[in-house]
């Protein structure tokens, strides 16, 4: 077992785990892929892996450095989820944030630029009942991972062939404080409260937001009072845009953010059907593996252990 604060062995980076999975998608372009989150002290490294948490990881174990995975020379963890539950999670975030190249605001650093027929197909889908909206949005990530959001996990970790590229102690989103309090015993790092959460349902994480500072933007129409031309699938499904998502009427990125949270809202309200979760457990196959591994070990092991079981 690895003493607190010492640096685990990376005894199979660049090598095939003993379950293949066969080569994994090229990786989207919405994610710093190959870097991690570490601490300024450089005794704790996090793979940020989006929609596990991570606004609030990042908050509490006090991970704000980006840096190349070959660059940190600590320990290193990563949280995994339940792959259904974080499939169903994305689908608002991607809503909220998809565009394509050339109607992509440059203003706005949280944009997903897929391919332009994908944006239209999302559109196109965007007003159905929540289950026909399910269907089609699967059709599409059966036809390629276009955001990060629901990305496959250990395509966070892994190159193209799905050989480990870094092998972090790995634990779960579901069981988050037992497994920060394990985090803390086993390397000796101080994990903050918990904090209000920042990034739900698509809304806009807003760290940082003050009176003066939202005075200032609201002012200028920067921030979340930015105006937007776009309101893409979200502004279709809400009769806010056309059918190609161009605004019907002055829009702000925090009217827009309403829109994502009402609709993830409506989202939780409709379960996937036995046909519809198999055809998501199917395109996180290898994520299920991990997740398996992970509830019948309790977490708190390498990946690369788990991945040889």
């Amino acid at each position: 077992m690895t003493q607190a604060g010492r640096t685990p062995v990376l005894h199979r980076i660049g090598q095939a785990p003993r379950r293949d999975f066969g080569p994994r998608q090229p990786l989207t372009t919405t994610h710093h892929h190959g870097q991690l989150l570490r601490r300024s002290d450089g005794r704790l490294g996090l793979v940020r892996i989006s929609k596990n948490a991570s606004s609030e990881l990042v908050d509490r174990l006090a991970c704000s450095v980006l840096c190349p995975f070959h660059a940190h020379h600590g320990p290193v963890v990563a949280f995994f989820r339940n792959p259904v539950r974080r499939f169903l999670s994305s689908i608002p975030e991607t809503l909220l944030r998809v565009t394509y190249a050339e109607i992509a605001d440059p203003w706005n650093a949280d944009r997903v630029i897929c391919p332009e027929d994908v944006y239209h197909e999302l559109c196109a889908i965007a007003g159905r009942d929540i289950p026909a909206l399910l269907e089609g949005f699967v059709d599409l990530v059966e036809y390629a991972f276009f955001d990060a959001h629901h990305e496959p996990q250990l395509s966070f970790l892994t190159d193209r062939r799905g050989r480990l590229r870094i092998d972090p102690h790995v634990y779960a989103v579901e069981t988050l404080e037992r497994d920060l309090a394990a985090i803390s015993a086993r390397f000796g790092i101080a994990v903050a409260a918990t904090t209000a959460p920042r990034n739900v349902g698509g809304q806009k994480p807003e760290k940082g937001r003050t009176f003066l500072r939202d005075l200032l933007r609201r002012a200028t129409g920067t921030g979340g009072y930015h105006r937007l031309a776009h309101a893409g699938p979200l502004g279709v499904r809400y009769g806010m845009a056309d059918r190609h998502g161009v605004l019907l009427r002055p829009m702000t990125r925090f009217e827009l953010n309403g829109l994502a949270n009402r609709f993830a809202q409506e989202l939780r309200k409709h379960e996937p059907g036995p046909g519809l979760v198999r055809r998501i457990r199917r395109l996180y196959a290898s994520d299920e593996t991990v997740w398996e591994q992970l509830r019948a070990s309790g977490g708190d092991h390498p990946l690369s252990d788990l991945l040889a079981a």
